[in-house]
């Protein structure tokens, strides 16, 4: 039993309940007190807010949720959304999937807990089942359901008098949904592990499931929510999405990487949830100890940009590649060699520091014989006077033999201000202007460089701060988003083709 309270404190407690009952977030934080909450579980129990609102107009709402593991997402998804939505819409039955049947109960049985308690009867009165008379095992337990596969929550008597109860139904892949009507389907992480993922017939495995025994026990209107860590490019949400692309049925996508790539807003109202480099919850893990997983300045990271791409940023790089293979960039080197035919900077710029703009990339090689060692990588939002000043002081660091910079927009004020002798009086070096759309669109001008990167000629250090979210990139193409460091290498390796560096270059070249 709850302790009594004074007036003041009832009121307060009538307040809050009221609050729980309106919104998802309260609700968890008063059911579950140690629960460690921030923005992105706001943020995540809004989309969950709206989920289950048009579940209960019948609306077939579709959502996805990305996260890194142990953000607590699980907690909230399948252990507290389907208590909260059925003590606010009363009645709705919910399946909840996981890769295995264990898991599967172990989220019922934290959901049911909750359904139960003295705090949730408190704020929906009518969502904890009548206690059976004269029972000599548990109170709560039904003649009808009452497993930790599938139990009821209590009910509400419609217009006829007829009383309606919600269900929670847990399952692991595999498992049948046979008999069972479902409101809202959950799958929450269908794989275990990598090693599932990276499993075709695992794969094929789950989707059979996925596509004809869950989602085909959906109700009329019935709603599904895919909650998972991403682990491969061709794993449930990753199907998903490219169905989606293809003009398939579309899907509320929600994402948050373990450390933000650029400024994020809400899809909700448009606040701004975190700057660009901030952890997703500081509390749960800090900021530095996503840098140690994915390693800063010359320390390496404990897990490689693959693992690190997928399961922290949620942007799987494909088994197979893109356009470029894995095996392309294989060849790694530990020391730049001391002397070199050619240093070059290849510039992909566009000049404005707005948090949604795309970046400004340079980067930075040198040439010995026919390969290429990419030494650095530089991509920042930044306007124009800035990128001026860092052209400068970088071309004056390193002394490039050439800077490649595109003949369009941003570009062409930046090649203009830096031989402009009145705006930049001490540069001095060769700026050749690059027109790209000569040679066509992007996904052309990387496929036309690909015999240099089969041939291995491209070879990126051991490790890099930059090289996680570059080797992403340029593995990810063209699916990954973001083509500024693609556009940067591309830019560089057209020109190295067209103007081969003195000793040896053009021979190497001419066998292409």
């Amino acid at each position: 039993m709850l302790p009594a309270l004074s007036d003041l404190q009832a009121e307060r407690q009538r307040r809050r309940d009221q609050r729980c009952r309106e919104h998802l977030l309260p609700f968890v934080e008063d059911t579950t007190p140690r629960y460690v909450s921030g923005w992105v579980h706001e943020e995540l129990c809004a989309h969950l807010e709206w989920f289950y609102a048009e579940v209960a107009a019948k609306r077939s709402p579709r959502l996805i949720v990305c996260m890194p593991p142990q953000t607590g997402k699980s907690q909230i998804i399948s252990g507290r959304a389907p208590v909260w939505a059925n003590g606010r819409w009363p009645g709705l039955n919910i399946g909840v999937g996981t890769y295995g049947q264990a898991l599967a109960n172990r989220h019922s049985r934290n959901a049911r807990e909750c359904a139960r308690s003295d705090v949730t009867a408190r704020i929906f009165p009518k969502i904890r089942p009548a206690k059976r008379e004269r029972s000599w095992y548990a109170d709560y337990r039904r003649n009808d359901v009452d497993t930790v596969v599938e139990w009821q929550f209590g009910g509400d008597v419609d217009a006829k008098g007829i009383e309606f109860r919600g269900t929670y139904k847990a399952v692991g892949v595999g498992g049948p949904f046979t008999g069972f009507p479902v409101d809202a389907l959950v799958v929450d992480d269908p794989f275990k592990d990598a090693k599932e993922a990276d499993s075709a017939e695992r794969s094929e495995s789950v989707e059979e499931w996925f596509q004809t025994s869950a989602r085909t026990r959906l109700s009329a209107g019935g709603g599904i929510c895919v909650t998972m860590t991403r682990w491969h490019d061709r794993d449930t949400v990753g199907r998903l999405m490219a169905a989606a692309e293809a003009g398939g049925e579309q899907w509320r996508v929600v994402v948050f990487p373990a450390i933000a790539e650029a400024d994020e807003y809400s899809q909700i109202d448009g606040r701004l949830l975190r700057r660009a480099g901030e952890s997703i919850h500081e509390a749960r893990k800090p900021l530095r100890e996503y840098l140690a997983i994915k390693g800063y300045d010359s320390v390496p990271g404990t897990t490689d940009e693959y693992s690190w791409a997928s399961l922290y940023q949620q942007r799987p790089i494909p088994a197979s590649g893109g356009i470029v293979k894995p095996d392309d960039l294989s060849e790694r080197y530990v020391d730049l060699p001391t002397e070199y035919i050619r240093r070059a900077l290849s510039l992909d710029t566009a000049t404005s520091d707005d948090p949604k703009a795309d970046w400004t990339v340079c980067m930075d090689t040198i040439e010995v014989g026919a390969i290429v060692y990419v030494v650095n990588v530089w991509r920042a939002r930044v306007d124009l006077p800035d990128l001026i000043e860092f052209a400068r002081g970088y071309a004056a660091k390193v002394n490039p033999d050439i800077v490649l910079i595109e003949d369009k927009s941003s570009g062409r004020q930046l090649w203009q201000m830096l031989e402009d002798p009145n705006w930049c009086p001490e540069w001095h070096w060769p700026i050749e202007k690059i027109r790209p759309e000569e040679i066509g669109n992007k996904r052309r001008r990387l496929s036309l460089e690909t015999p240099a990167l089969r041939a291995h000629q491209v070879r990126p250090p051991m490790w890099a701060p930059w090289l996680p979210d570059w080797t992403a990139e340029i593995l990810g193409a063209p699916r990954y988003g973001t083509w500024d460091q693609v556009d940067a290498l591309s830019q560089f390796l057209r020109y190295r083709r067209e103007h081969p560096a003195m000793g040896g270059m053009a021979e190497a070249l001419a066998r292409w």
